[in-house]
C-alpha cells in the first residue's frame, strides 16, 4: 500500500531572507548505482564560478535505490543547499530527474544497500512534476511529495534539527518565489552526511545532462511559516473524555464535496441534514475498505439509527476535542480516510489530503508539550467507499507498518490506538466531570490518610 507522508506543515511560501551564503565546493564526484558501463557513465564538469554541468544515467532515484551521477561534499549540522536547475540537452525520460540532495553515503553499487537514508529536490524530465522525495529508513521504500507545472527555475533543500531530530524540507521556484514542497523528520539521517548535485537519467542505456549555476551553501534556514486550521463557523465543542462530532450528511447531487475547501463551505453554510453527536473515538465505516482499526461504527450512529451501511455518500464532517499529553513528546499521528481531510492541532494545520483516494494513511509527526491540545478534523466523502479513522501513538515514526524481511509479513512500526481510546492505551481525551471528581476524592482521601499517619 503507498502511504501518503505529511510532515507538520504542507506547501507554503518561505519568506525569510538568507544573510550568508557560501559558494559550494564540491570534494567528489561519482556514479551510485547503474550505469556501470564507462561508455555512458556520468561526469562533472565545472563550468564558471558556482556552476557545474552534471552528466549522469541510472534507472532511477526511487524505491529500487538511487542510481545518478553526484558531486558531493561532507555536511555536519544544520545546511541549506540552493541552485538555479535547467536541462541542457533534451532528456530520455519525463522522469529524469536533476537536484539537490543529502545522503548517509556516497558509495556505489555493492558497497552496501544502495537504498540509503538520503532526500532530494529536483526537476524532472517533464513527465512529471517538481519532486521532493524521501527514503528515511534504510533499504524500504522512498516517500514523495509534488508541485505540478510549471517546473521550477530554481531547487532548495534544508536540514535543520527539531528537538535532535532531522527535519529535512524541500524547496522549488516555479517563477514567482520560493514555496515549500513538502518536509519530513528522519530521525536516521546521520548528523554527518553529504549534501551536493544529482542527475539521474531514468534510463540505464543513455545520460541526462543538466546544468546548475549559482549553487549557494548556508547555515542561515528558511523558517516556514505555520497555516491555520479552517475556520468552521459552528462546531460541537469536545472534550470532558468525548470528540464533538457534527455532520452534515445527504445532500442533493451537485452540493457534494469534492475536496477539502467544499467540504468547509457545505460545513459553513448551514443546510439541513446537520447530524450531530459525542463519540470518545473517530472510527467511522460506511462501504468499500474501513482502514486499518477495527471496531468501527457506520455514519450518524447515534442520532441517525435509521441509517443502514453501504449507501451514504456526499458527507461533510468536523470533530473536536482536547486530548491530553502526560509529557512533552514526539507524537505520530495517522488519519485513514476515503476521501479527504484536514487536522489541527492548537489552531496550526499539522496535515491535510485535500483530493479524492480510497481508503489510505497520512502520517503526521507533531512534537507536543505536556498538557492539553484542543484539535479539529475535518473529513468530506464525495461518492463511492467511505471510511475515517484517527489513530497514533508516541514517538516518531515514518509510516505505519515496514516489510519485515524474515518474517516476509508487514509489521506495524508501533501499537497504534485510536486517538481517546484510552483504556486501550490511546492518546486520551480531557476526562469527563465524574472522573474528575473521583480522582479529586481520591487524592483527599490520601492526603487524609496521611494527616492520621
Amino acid at each position: 500500500m503507498k502511504t501518503a507522508i505529511v510532515g507538520v506543515v504542507l506547501a507554503l511560501m518561505a519568506t525569510q531572507a538568507w544573510a550568508e551564503i557560501t559558494p559550494f565546493v564540491p570534494t567528489g564526484n561519482n556514479d551510485i548505482g547503474w550505469p556501470g558501463d564507462p561508455a555512458i557513465a556520468g561526469a562533472t564538469v565545472q563550468t564558471g564560478p558556482n556552476s557545474y554541468t552534471v552528466t549522469g544515467g541510472g534507472s532511477d532515484w526511487w524505491d529500487g535505490g538511487e542510481c545518478a551521477q553526484i558531486a558531493w561534499s561532507p555536511v555536519t549540522g544544520d545546511f541549506r543547499i540552493e541552485t538555479e536547475a535547467a536541462w541542457t540537452l533534451p532528456t530520455p525520460d519525463g522522469w529524469s530527474k536533476a537536484g539537490v540532495f543529502v545522503r548517509n553515503g556516497v558509495g556505489p553499487i555493492g558497497a552496501g544497500d544502495a537504498r540509503q537514508v538520503n532526500a532530494i529536490t529536483a526537476i524532472t524530465g517533464g513527465g512529471g512534476p517538481n519532486a521532493f522525495q524521501w527514503r528515511s529508513v534504510e533499504a524500504q521504500g522512498m516517500g514523495w511529495a509534488g508541485m505540478d507545472w510549471p517546473l521550477a527555475s530554481k531547487v532548495a533543500l534544508q536540514r535543520r534539527d527539531v528537538y535532535g531530530v532531522s527535519l529535512v524540507e524541500g524547496f522549488v521556484d516555479r517563477g514567482s518565489g520560493w514555496e515549500r514542497i513538502g518536509g519530513l523528520y528522519m530521525p536516521n539521517l546521520n548528523i554527518a552526511a553529504y549534501t551536493g548535485l544529482a542527475v539521474c537519467s531514468h534510463n540505464n542505456d543513455t545520460t541526462a545532462q543538466a546544468q546548475f549555476n549559482n549553487v549557494v551553501f548556508t547555515t542561515d534556514l528558511w523558517i516556514a511559516p505555520t497555516t491555520p486550521q479552517s475556520t468552521i463557523n459552528v462546531t460541537r465543542p469536545g472534550g470532558m473524555g468525548y470528540m464533538g462530532i457534527r455532520e452534515a450528511v445527504d445532500y442533493p447531487d451537485g452540493d457534494q464535496p469534492d475536496n477539502i475547501y467544499q467540504a468547509v463551505d457545505v460545513l459553513n453554510s448551514g443546510q439541513t441534514n446537520d447530524l450531530g453527536y459525542d463519540a470518545p473515538v473517530l472510527n467511522i465505516f460506511d462501504s468499500d475498505s474501513n482502514g486499518r482499526i477495527g471496531g468501527d461504527s457506520p455514519f450518524g450512529v447515534v442520532t441517525a439509527g435509521w441509517r443502514t451501511q453501504g449507501n451514504v455518500d456526499r458527507i461533510a464532517l468536523v470533530a473536536t476535542g482536547k486530548m491530553r499529553i502526560p509529557a512533552g513528546n514526539w507524537y505520530t499521528f495517522i488519519v485513514n480516510s476515503d476521501d479527504g481531510f484536514e487536522l489541527g492541532i492548537d489552531g496550526e494545520m499539522v496535515g491535510r489530503y485535500e483530493w479524492g483516494r480510497g481508503a489510505e494513511d497520512t502520517v503526521m509527526n507533531v512534537p507536543l508539550s505536556a498538557g492539553d491540545h484542543d484539535f479539529q478534523l475535518i473529513y468530506w466523502e464525495g461518492g463511492g467507499g467511505s471510511s475515517v479513522e484517527f489513530y497514533g501513538a508516541p514517538g516518531l515514526w515514518p509510516w505505519y507498518d515496514y516489510w519485515d524481511e524474515g518474517g516476509q509479513q508487514w509489521v506495524p512500526y508501533a501499537d497504534w490506538r485510536l486517538v481517546g481510546d484510552a483504556a486501550n492505551g490511546g492518546v486520551e481525551l480531557v476526562p469527563e466531570p465524574a472522573t474528575l471528581a473521583l480522582l479529586g476524592l481520591g487524592l483527599a482521601g490520601l492526603v487524609t490518610r496521611r494527616r492520621r499517619a
